[in-house]
C-alpha cells in the first residue's frame, strides 16, 4: 500500500511495500547539519548551500532541531543557543540531534520553522520523520494531534494531523517514522511550518521534514535501519547495522544510500586506521532505489574505529565513530565457561551445608554469569555501548581475581577498590538481586565513609545509574569520598523493593565497617525517586538524607509521610518533565512545609524528566553537607 497523504488526519500506522521514485533531473543539497560531538558527524561534500531546482523538481530537508522558535517558556530560540533547548541528542536521527517532546508536549504549544523554498512546488507535501511511544499503554492507543499551519506568500492553511505510536522515542533507528501530508501549491521564497499542539500528552520527537514533490515516495519505515545517517533535499546515506558496535574479528560493512532524484546512489565508506579487505565490495539496489554496499574489514584490535561513508549521489558524507569488540566477543565464552564452572561447585559446597569462602561466592558468581552471559546480546540495546564493553572487561577481571583469590585462600574482597558487580539472596523473595558497588581508594585511609544508595528508573537494572554519563555518578562519589550501591529497580510493589534495598544497605555496613551509620544516604531518578522517598518513610531513623528527582510521592496526605520530619529531604525536579509533572514535587513539598519538616525543593524551569549528574549530584551532596540530621540510629 503507498504512503497515504491528505488534508485532513493521517493515521501513522501506514505500512508500505514500495518507494520507488520517478525520474526526475539532479538537484543541489540542503545543508546537513554536524552531529553530537564525540559521535556521527554529517556534512555535505561540497559545503553548505540551499536546495535549488524549478519546479516539481525542487526538495528540501529541514531539521527537527532547527526551528524557528517556540511558544515553550524556556525553549525559545537565539542566536547565541544555537538549535536551543528544545534541541535534544538522538544519535539515530539526522545529524545526531532532532526536536525534544516536551516542546510540543501541552495543548497550545507551538513550534515554528522557517523554510526557504528555492522554487515554486506544485501539489508539494511536507513529509516528517518521527518517533513517539505510547509509554501510559493507552488502550486504544490516544496518537498525538496537531494543527500544521502552512504560511507561504501571504496565504494560510492548516491541517489536522495525527502521529500514532512509532515504539519508542527516537532512541533507536527502529523507532523513526515517515508520514506525509499534501498542502498543495508553494511558491519560491519562504515558507513557514508550524506546529500547534492540540493536546497534553502530545509529546513526539521530530528528526526533520522533507518539502518534496507529489512524485517523492517514502516507506513509512524506510531508514529504520540505519543506526546512523543524515539526510539532506538530494537524498541520505548511513550505516546499516543494529548498534555501532562490532562483535566479528571480521566485521562486514553495509553502508546505503539513496538519491531523491530517482539517478543510482553511489556510495562507499573507509575506516581511519584500518584497511578493508582485498575483496571487492558487494553492491546491490534495493526496491526503493536505495544503492547498498557491504564489504569487511581486516581483522583488527578492540577499541575504537572512525568509519567514514561518502556517498557522491547524493554527494553527502558521514563521520561514525565505532567500537570494534571481536576479540573481547572471542573469549567471552572461555571467562563464562570458567565462571560457570567454579559456580557449580559453589553451589554443590553450599547444598552440603559448607557456609565457607566459596559457598558465599555463589551469589557474587551468579550475578556475574548472568550478566557475561546476556551480555553481547543486550550490546545492541545497550545505551552506552561503551560502558558496556567496558562493564564486561571489568567482571571478566573481578571474577578472574576472584578465582585466584579462592585458589589462593585469600579474603575475597579484602583491599578491593573501584567497581565491583556482586549480588545477594533476597531474603523476602529467596531470588537473586545483582548489584553494583563502587569501593573508593580512600576506604582505606578514610576513618569514616558515608553510604549511598542511588536508584534508577522504572525497571532500571543495575548498571543504568553506575554507568550513566560514562559511570560519572560512582566517579564523582568517589572522588569525595562516598561509597555507592546500585541495585536494579524492579516493576513491581514498591515496598518489595525497600525490602530488598534495606537488606543490601545491612549488608553492605556490615562488610565494610568503616561505613558511617550515621552517614547513609538514598538518592533516585523518577521511580527511583518514589523509591528513596518511600525508603526515608519507611525507615526515617536509617538515613541522614534523601534526594528524590523527579518523583516524590503522589500521596502527599498519606499519615505515613509524617515519618519523613526528621530526614532531612531535597527534591529536585524539572520544569519541562512531561512523564512526572511538576505538581507531583509540589504536593510533596507542600505537605513536608506543613509538616515543618527539614526539605527543600529545587524546579529547573528548562529541565526535563531525565537525571543531569553534573547539576543535581553536587546539589545533592552539599545540600546533605548543609542539613545534617540532628539524631541518627544505634548500631
Amino acid at each position: 500500500m503507498k504512503l497515504h497523504v491528505a488534508t485532513a488526519i493521517i493515521a501513522v500506522s501506514i505500512m508500505l511495500v514500495s518507494c520507488t521514485p520517478q525520474p526526475r533531473p539532479a538537484m543541489s543539497h540542503a545543508p546537513a547539519n554536524g552531529g553530537q560531538e564525540g559521535d556521527a558527524i554529517a556534512e555535505a561534500v561540497d559545503g553548505p548551500s540551499d536546495t535549488h531546482g524549478s519546479g516539481s523538481m525542487t526538495m528540501v530537508w529541514q531539521e527537527g532541531e532547527d526551528y524557528a522558535d517556540s511558544s515553550r517558556a524556556g525553549l525559545a530560540k537565539t542566536e547565541a543557543e544555537g538549535r536551543g533547548d528544545a534541541a535534544t541528542v538522538k544519535l539515530p536521527a539526522s545529524g545526531g540531534k532532532a526536536l525534544g517532546g516536551p516542546s510540543v508536549e501541552f495543548k497550545g504549544s507551538t513550534v515554528r520553522y522557517i523554510v526557504d523554498v528555492p522554487a515554486s512546488i506544485k501539489d508539494a507535501q511536507i513529509i516528517f520523520r518521527h518517533a513517539r511511544l505510547n509509554w501510559r499503554n493507552l488502550q486504544p492507543e490516544v496518537p498525538a494531534r496537531f494543527l500544521i499551519t502552512i504560511n507561504a506568500n501571504g496565504e494560510s492553511r492548516t491541517h489536522e494531523m495525527q502521529f500514532g505510536d512509532t515504539g519508542g522515542w527516537g532512541t533507536k533507528s527502529a523507532h523513526y517514522r515517515w508520514l506525509a501530508l499534501a498542502v498543495g501549491d508553494l511558491p519560491a521564497g519562504q515558507t513557514e511550518v508550524v506546529l500547534h499542539s492540540l493536546k497534553d500528552d502530545n509529546s513526539i520527537v521530530l528528526d526533520g521534514f522533507l518539502v518534496a514533490p507529489p512524485t517523492l515516495r517514502m516507506e513509512s519505515d524506510e531508514a529504520s535501519d540505519l543506526v546512523r545517517m543524515v539526510i539532506s533535499g538530494d537524498g541520505y546515506c548511513g550505516l546499516v547495522n543494529p548498534s555501532t558496535v562490532y562483535t566479528e574479528l571480521r566485521p562486514t560493512i553495509s553502508v546505503v544510500a539513496r538519491s531523491f532524484d530517482g539517478r543510482q546512489a553511489e556510495v562507499g565508506w573507509r575506516a581511519e586506521g584500518v584497511a578493508p579487505s582485498d575483496d571487492s565490495p558487494l553492491c546491490t539496489t534495493e526496491a526503493c532505489g536505495r544503492r547498498l554496499c557491504v564489504q569487511q574489514l581486516t581483522r583488527s584490535e578492540d577499541g575504537p574505529c572512525t568509519l567514514i561513508i561518502e556517498a557522491t549521489r547524493p554527494r553527502l558524507k558521514l563521520t561514525v565513530p565505532v567500537l570494534l569488540a571481536g576479540e573481547l566477543a572471542s573469549a567471552l565464552p572461555l571467562h563464562v565457561n570458567r565462571l560457570k564452572d567454579k559456580l557449580a561447585v559453589a553451589e554443590g559446597a553450599k547444598s552440603g551445608g559448607d557456609d565457607g569462602a566459596l559457598a558465599e561466592c555463589v551469589p557474587d558468581f551468579r550475578a556475574a554469569v548472568d550478566f557475561l552471559d546476556s551480555g553481547l546480546d543486550k550490546l545492541p540495546a545497550a545505551r552506552d555501548p561503551e560502558m558496556m564493553i567496558a562493564s564486561l572487561r571489568e567482571t571478566i577481571d573481578q571474577g578472574e581475581e576472584t578465582l585466584r583469590r579462592l585458589q589462593a585462600g585469600q579474603a575475597l574482597y579484602a583491599g578491593r577498590t573501584g567497581p565491583l558487580r556482586r549480588g545477594f539472596i533476597s531474603k523476602a523473595t529467596g531470588q537473586l538481586v545483582p548489584y553494583r558497588i563502587m569501593v573508593p581508594e580512600s576506604y582505606g585511609t578514610q576513618d569514616k565513609m558515608p553510604l549511598v544508595m542511588v536508584l534508577g528508573g522504572s525497571g532500571a537494572s543495575e548498571n543504568i545509574m553506575f554507568d550513566h554519563d560514562k559511570g560519572l555518578i560512582p566517579r564523582m562519589l568517589a572522588e569525595r569520598g562516598y561509597m555507592q550501591i546500585t541495585p536494579p529497580t524492579y516493576v513491581r510493589d514498591r515496598m518489595l523493593n525497600v525490602k530488598d534495598y534495606m537488606q543490601l544497605i545491612e549488608l553492605t555496613l556490615k562488610e565494610y565497617p568503616k561505613l558511617d551509620r550515621k552517614s547513609v544516604y538514598a538518592t533516585g531518578v523518577s521511580s527511583g525517586g518514589f523509591h528513596s522517598f518511600a525508603l526515608g518513610v519507611a525507615h526515617p531513623d536509617m538515613f541522614a538524607g534523601i534526594a528524590c528527582v523527579s518523583g516524590t510521592t503522589r500521596n502527599p496526605e498519606a499519615p505515613e509521610v509524617a515519618r519523613l520530619k526528621t530526614v532531612p529531604t531535597l527534591i529536585i525536579h524539572g520544569g519541562t518533565d512531561t512523564v512526572v509533572p511538576p505538581s507531583v514535587a509540589e504536593n510533596t513539598a507542600q505537605r513536608l512545609e506543613e509538616l515543618g519538616a527539614v526539605y527543600e525543593m529545587k524546579i529547573f524551569p528548562a529541565n526535563g524528566h531525565d537525571y543531569r549528574t553534573l547539576e543535581y549530584l553536587p546539589l545533592t551532596l552539599q545540600w546533605w553537607a548543609a542539613h545534617p540530621k540532628a539524631s541518627a540510629p544505634a548500631p
